[in-house]
């Protein structure tokens, strides 16, 4: 090999050996900045996760404005969480007497899962409580057909149709349920509270 054949390939080899060097650090340098991207996104979901149990804390021992907004800040760090937890935000906002806003988070809920009772009887009470009696009754009602069994649904049924001032169809519902179960004492307070509107104290 002639002499200058010899440099050409000494000054190749190390033109080569720097591009290698210089993919290498460009790999490094791409994989850090996935880990920093990504860093921030587990964290997030780590610190939801953590927020939503707080919350559930909270909700346990009635402090629902703080169950409120503990579940608010998990859902704003991590979005996938927001119509999971409509059935639990929607429970504490009515408990907070907020019933148009627990309304809102039912929905998002029923959306994604349409047969759960807990949540169709919560969005029924909620809909009562937001002065939507018309559209509670119908939900109420949706809910005995599809639960016929649902002791709840029924008293449900039974309180709304108080509030619409149907005071003989709800006695007869009242009662209808006091027959399956003498010892229901909603029932048999809900019954009260309707014959003592019609004046009949002594009953």
């Amino acid at each position: 090999m002639t002499f200058g054949a010899l440099v050409m390939k000494r000054v190749c080899s190390r033109i080569f050996e720097k591009r290698r060097m210089c993919a290498a650090a460009a790999a490094a340098l791409l994989f850090a900045s996935c880990l920093m991207i990504a860093a921030p996104a587990l964290a997030g979901a780590d610190d939801a996760s953590l927020l939503v149990e707080r919350a559930r804390r909270a909700a346990a021992e009635d402090r629902h404005g703080e169950a409120i907004e503990l579940y608010l800040s998990a859902c704003a760090l991590d979005s996938t969480l927001s119509p999971r937890l409509g059935k639990e935000l929607g429970f504490q906002y009515m408990w907070n007497d907020r019933p148009k806003e627990a309304v809102l988070w039912f929905e998002r809920y029923i959306e994604l899962y349409p047969e759960d009772p807990e949540a169709l009887l919560g969005y029924a009470r909620a809909l009562s409580w937001a002065d939507r009696n018309s559209e509670s009754l119908e939900w109420y009602r949706r809910i005995g057909r599809r639960h016929p069994g649902s002791t709840e649904a029924r008293i449900g049924e039974a309180r709304v149709v108080s509030w619409m001032e149907r005071s003989g169809e709800a006695e007869a519902l009242y009662r209808g349920i006091l027959e399956s179960e003498p010892e229901n004492l909603e029932a048999r307070l809900g019954l009260a509270r309707v014959v003592n509107r019609q004046g009949r104290h002594r009953e």
